[in-house]
């Protein structure tokens, strides 16, 4: 009985930390005929940062844009990125762009 509460402990212990390493994280994949993407929010405590990674493949008008609740914003057109971000604590999301409908990107925000 005792090895099987030990392993159950085990195994839940893993899943509460997966799962709070996940939230941690939001991935994007626009495909041609996909306006706008936005992904839920991370929130960013003093002293932490943001990375952000962003596979822009094809688009004639592709925007990415990271905006929090601050005020702060940072953005980029037609390009990738692979960036570490010091940015002031707050709450922060991760928004795709494409006004033609003819964007290719993925890209995926995490702390």
């Amino acid at each position: 009985m005792k090895k099987w509460v030990i392993s159950l402990v085990t195994m839940l212990s893993l899943f509460a930390f997966s799962t709070s390493t996940y939230a941690d994280s939001h991935h994007l994949e626009m495909k041609p005929g996909v306006l706008e993407l936005t992904t839920g929010i991370i929130a960013v405590n003093q002293g932490e940062t943001l990375h952000l990674i962003v596979d822009y493949v094809k688009g004639p008008d592709f925007t990415w844009k990271i905006k929090g609740d601050t005020g702060f914003v940072v953005t980029g057109k037609n390009a990738d990125a692979n960036v570490y971000l010091g940015v002031p604590p707050g709450n922060y999301h991760l928004q795709f762009s494409c006004q033609s409908g003819k964007c290719t990107a993925s890209g995926e925000m995490s702390k």
